[in-house]
């Protein structure tokens, strides 16, 4: 039953990142299988049809796509840029939903899998206008997203430096969530 965690973002200090590792520790800690995904480890170019018909899919894509087929779940945080989610998360999900070959479905890394998605922002909004994009974006591609989304606000002060949550109403909601998770993802 692994769900991956993922962060849309791969900056350093990267208050998503903080959220993405608080989060995965506090799934491990309650006995969930959980694989942490750093996209900085990914390498790929932004998608372009005539590099993909030159190349091929990255290997880099491949291995990830396999994750992704594998898995139950998926633990999704990502920065807001102008009200979407980030350009990383749009470009990563583009490349993922390519086939290998002209019979594979294209979807099969994303069909009938959950998704739990969050944001965290410097601001009083918590990136919360992200979510419905990334909620719209990924049901498009056959994934059923929980609706307890959930934004972080003034992220700079509820994450300290080493990650963790300070704000104990936002601590106890988040862990909520993820047990509910959890059990939708082990009901699938």
């Amino acid at each position: 039953m692994t769900i991956l965690f993922i962060s849309g973002s791969t900056r350093k200090g990267s208050l998503n990142t903080k959220l993405v590792k608080y989060s995965y520790n506090y799934a491990i800690d309650n006995g969930i299988e959980s694989k942490l995904i750093d996209l900085a480890d990914y390498e790929m170019p932004i998608y372009q049809g005539d590099w993909e018909n030159e190349n091929g899919l990255p290997q880099d894509i491949k291995k990830l796509k396999e994750l992704f087929f594998n898995s139950k779940g998926f633990f999704i945080s990502t920065p807001e840029y102008n009200g979407f989610f980030s350009p990383l998360l749009m470009n990563t999900i583009d490349w993922l939903s390519r086939p290998e070959t002209k019979d594979e479905d294209s979807l099969k890394a994303f069909r009938n899998k959950v998704a739990m998605i969050m944001a965290a922002s410097p601001g009083k909004l918590g990136g919360i206008r992200a979510l419905p994009h990334l909620r719209l974006f990924l049901n498009n591609i056959g994934v059923n997203v929980l609706p307890n989304e959930m934004g972080i606000p003034f992220a700079m002060k509820n994450l300290d430096d080493n990650g963790n949550l300070l704000d104990e109403s936002l601590k106890k909601m988040l862990g909520n969530h993820i047990k509910r998770f959890k059990d939708f993802v082990a009901k699938g």
